[in-house]
């Protein structure tokens, strides 16, 4: 099987929103550095705050205005459409962007959408939100009423959304202190992002797609994330599914994709034996399955379970890599 990052992925482009999202694509950036699999990925970053931004050490990235203070909604459009130009070069030559933030950040609530809708009319690229919920319980910076609300206005202007639940970013350091716990809850993030780039580093080899997790989507909201890790790929499967307090039935009538990357070439009878699992009764199959592997040391395992809010009405093909 094909390494991870071994086909062109240069149509891929990685933004980092606000604080949180800055310091995940500043984290995915420097492990370009270390592996030469994940240069082609182009990891950006875009902020209100100038020290912040220049902290990522990213070269490419957007300074947006200063939004605080009544009408943030109002300003986030303006300080979005000020910067037109300079997102129109960001993304030149993408297909498709995937933007990483912290829901917990007030600003990142005004600004992901018309940020999402400025880089979908920039040109022709299908825009993924991947939005981590606060790692702290919910408090004066956190308001869950605030988070819902941003949420269906986000969902509105990208393609899919992507949320992912404040109990898979803490699972087992819940007693860890504050800052050890936020560095933790963006380690899982990145390697969030980083198993759905190997997935969909090669459309044409049948590896899952924006265009078709967008179609398995459709409707339902904002799909929730699982993770799972692992020694090997059918126990990060089961820890994907645990983290979510999920079962094969409710995947069944729910699951919008599964990607599994691995540290080694996933055997075929491994890989069969997941989808065999997973891919429901029905004559025809009920999600997106896709495989990748990687070229680093080791031989472990990460899974990604994207579920759907309601039940789907579409079916779609499995993709298999």
């Amino acid at each position: 099987m094909a390494d991870l990052f071994e086909h062109d992925c240069g149509d891929l482009l990685v933004l980092g929103l606000g604080s949180f999202g800055g310091r995940i694509a500043a984290r995915g950036a420097e492990d370009s550095g270390e592996l030469h699999t994940l240069s082609s990925v182009r990891w950006s970053a875009a902020h209100t705050q100038p020290a912040e931004l220049i902290a990522t050490g990213l070269e490419k990235k957007v300074l947006l205005s200063a939004i605080d203070g009544p009408f943030a909604a109002q300003r986030a459009k303006h300080s979005v459409e000020q910067r037109r130009p300079e997102i129109a070069r960001l993304v030149e030559g993408k297909s498709c962007a995937l933007i990483v933030a912290s829901l917990a950040e007030p600003s990142v609530r005004a600004l992901m959408p018309p940020l999402a809708q400025a880089i979908a009319e920039s040109r022709d690229i299908s825009v993924c939100a991947i939005l981590a919920e606060p790692a702290l319980p919910a408090g004066p910076t956190a308001d869950g009423s605030a988070i819902e609300t941003a949420l269906k206005e986000i969902n509105f202007a990208a393609d899919v959304t992507i949320r992912v639940p404040r109990k898979v970013l803490v699972a087992g350091m819940e007693q860890a202190p504050v800052g050890v716990l936020q560095s933790s809850a963006e380690q899982k993030t990145l390697l969030l992002v980083r198993t759905l780039l190997g997935v969909m580093s090669h459309e044409a080899t049948g590896t899952l797609s924006m265009q078709a997790l967008r179609e398995r989507a459709r409707g339902s909201g904002a799909v929730l994330s699982g993770l799972g890790l692992a020694d090997n790929a059918e126990s990060a499967v089961d820890a994907a599914f645990a983290s979510l307090d999920l079962d094969a039935q409710a995947f069944e009538k729910k699951g919008a994709a599964m990607a599994v990357l691995t540290e080694r070439d996933i055997s075929a009878s491994e890989a069969q034996s997941i989808m065999e699992r997973f891919r429901g009764e029905a004559a025809a199959p009920t999600a997106l399955i896709a495989f990748a592997s990687h070229n680093s040391t080791g031989s472990g395992a990460a899974c990604v379970v994207l579920l759907r809010q309601s039940a789907a009405r579409n079916v779609v093909s499995l993709c298999v890599q």
